[in-house]
C-alpha cells in the first residue's frame, strides 16, 4: 500500500480510516483494530481527515505506551491543548466557541470526533473545548513559568544565570502580589494594573533615596509582568482582549552612562604592582584580563580553557555560548548574538589569561561574586577613580582607548560584542589584523600575575 492511502479503506464508495493498535494496548483498550468512517467519497478530503485522526492516535497511544495513566491524561489541561494543536485546530473554550465559531467550522469539529468518543476524552475535549482552564494564583505562577512555559527558553542558561533569572522574576511577581494581592492570574484586570502603575509612579517620584526607583527600572518590572501575562495566556490558549499591562510604562529619563577609567589611572595601576598585590590572585587576573579585551566579567567567568588559545602565533580568546546537553549539562547564554567574537590577547590581558587557563576557582560561573569582591577591594584600598566608577568601567575604558587609537567603528563594535545596525561588509579582519590595530593602544605593564 502506498503512503497516500495508508490507513485508508474504501467500502461502498466511502473512505474509512482503519489501523491496527499496538499489540501492547490490546488489553487496555479492549480491541486490536480501530476503524472510523471518514464520511467522504473524495480521496483528498479523506486523506486530510485521516491525517488528523492518525496524529491524535499517535499522541494518545504513545502516552499510554509510556506508562502514563489513561485517566490522568484525559484530565490534564495541558494535554488537551497539545492534542488540539496536533489536530490542527485552535483550542477554544466552549463558551467562546459557541459565541464566535462559524457553523460550518463547528460541524467540521464534530465530524472529527468520529471514533474518538468513548476512546479518548482528551481528543473530545480538544475539539469541543470541554477542558477547564487552570486557575493559578500569582504566587503559583513562578513554578509554572519556570518548569513549563519557559523551560526550553532557559535551558541553556548557566546555573548562575538561571538562578538570577528565577530570582528576578520571583521578586517581580512578589512585588505585584504585595500591591494587588494574590489574585487569580487570568483575572488580573485594568483596575489591578492601574493600581500597580500608581505604586511605581509614587516610587519614581519619591524624594526618599531609599524608596526612589528610576523610570527605567520601573519600566523593566512592568514589562516583565506584561510578558509573563502574555506568555501564560498563549501557553494555555486562553483568549484575552488586549493585555492588562499594556501602555503603563513611564517616559524614559536621560541615562547616566557609567564613566570609563582614564588611561592615566589604568597606566598607574599597571606600573605599580604593589597596589593590587594583596588582592585574590584569580580575582586580580580577571580584573586585568578586562584591561586589553574589554570583556564583560560574566564572559570571563564563564570562559573555558579550550577557548583560550595561547600556543599560536597570535594568542586570542573565543567568546562562545554553550548549549546544555547530556555531555554538557550546564549551558551558558551570551547577552546577544553579536557577543560571539574572537579577541587578540595582548599586554597584561595575555598574562592574565595564562593564569586563568588553569581555572577560575570560586569565580567560575559566578561573575556577581567577582564583581562584589573586586569592587570591595578597589574601594577599600582607595583605587577607584571616583564614586561613580566600578570594575565594569574597565570595559568602557577599552572602548574609549580604541576610539583614541583610531580603531574603526566596525571593528570596535565587533570587539565589544555590540550589534552594528549598519550593513556588514566584512568580518572585522583576521585575528592578526585585529592584533595589529590593538597594538596601537597596549599599555606597558609591570604587574606579574604568575
Amino acid at each position: 500500500m502506498n503512503n497516500e492511502k495508508r490507513y485508508l479503506l474504501l467500502r461502498s464508495e466511502v473512505w474509512w480510516y482503519q489501523r491496527d493498535l499496538p499489540k501492547a494496548l490490546y488489553n487496555q483498550l479492549g480491541k486490536i483494530r480501530r476503524r472510523v468512517s471518514l464520511k467522504t467519497k473524495d480521496l483528498a478530503v479523506a486523506m486530510m481527515r485521516r491525517d488528523v485522526i492518525a496524529r491524535a492516535d499517535d499522541e494518545y497511544w504513545n502516552d499510554l505506551l509510556g506508562g502514563i495513566d489513561r485517566n490522568s491524561i484525559e484530565a490534564n489541561y495541558d494535554r488537551v491543548i497539545l492534542r488540539a494543536r496536533h489536530m490542527n485546530i485552535k483550542y477554544k473554550p466552549q463558551n467562546e466557541m459557541l459565541a464566535s465559531i462559524a457553523p460550518d467550522e463547528l460541524l467540521k469539529r464534530v465530524e472529527m470526533l468520529e471514533g474518538n468518543v468513548g476512546r479518548s476524552k482528551i481528543a473530545t475535549s480538544a475539539v469541543l473545548g470541554a477542558a477547564k482552564a487552570p486557575r493559578h494564583k500569582c504566587s503559583e505562577i513562578i513554578d509554572v513559568y519556570v518548569k513549563d512555559i519557559m523551560a526550553t527558553q532557559i535551558r541553556n542558561k548557566s546555573k548562575a544565570q538561571r538562578h538570577r533569572w528565577i530570582v528576578g522574576h520571583k521578586r517581580i511577581l512578589n512585588n505585584f502580589i504585595a500591591v494587588c494581592g494574590d489574585v487569580v492570574f487570568t483575572e488580573i484586570n485594568r483596575e489591578n494594573t492601574l493600581k500597580y502603575h500608581e505604586y511605581f509612579k509614587n516610587r519614581v517620584l519619591s524624594t526618599n533615596k531609599g524608596k526612589r526607583l528610576s523610570a527605567g527600572a520601573a519600566n523593566r518590572e512592568i514589562g516583565t509582568m506584561q510578558t509573563i501575562f502574555k506568555r501564560y495566556h498563549e501557553h494555555f490558549a486562553i483568549e484575552q482582549v488586549g493585555n492588562s499591562f499594556s501602555n503603563l510604562k513611564f517616559a524614559k529619563e536621560r541615562s547616566k552612562p557609567r564613566p570609563p577609567f582614564s588611561t592615566e589611572w589604568i597606566r598607574n595601576l599597571l606600573e605599580k604592582p604593589n597596589l593590587t598585590s594583596e588582592m585574590n590572585k584569580t580575582a586580580r587576573a580577571i580584573v586585568f584580563a578586562m584591561v586589553e579585551t574589554g570583556l564583560r566579567p560574566i564572559e570571563i567567568c564563564n570562559i573555558r580553557p579550550e577557548t583560550i588559545f595561547l600556543d599560536v602565533a597570535t594568542p586570542y580568546i573565543s567568546i562562545e555560548p554553550r548549549d546544555s546537553s547530556i555531555d554538557e549539562p550546564e549551558g551558558y547564554e551570551l547577552k546577544t548574538a553579536s557577543s560571539v567574537r574572537k579577541i587578540p590577547l595582548m599586554g597584561v590581558s595575555l598574562a592574565a589569561f595564562k593564569v586563568l587557563k588553569n581555572g577560575l576557582g570560586r569565580y567560575e560561573g559566578n561573575s556577581d561574586l567577582l564583581s562584589a569582591a573586586a569592587n570591595k577591594f578597589f574601594r577599600g584600598n582607595g583605587l577607584m577613580e571616583s564614586e561613580a566608577h566600578t570594575i565594569y568601567s574597565l570595559r568602557h575604558s577599552f572602548k574609549k582607548r580604541m576610539v583614541e587609537a583610531g580603531v574603526d567603528e566596525e571593528l570596535r563594535n565587533i570587539l565589544m560584542g555590540h550589534a552594528d545596525e549598519k550593513p556588514e561588509y566584512g568580518d572585522g579582519g583576521s585575528i592578526e589584523f585585529r592584533a595589529e590595530m590593538l597594538a596601537r593602544m597596549v599599555l606597558p605593564c609591570e604587574v606579574s600575575l604568575v
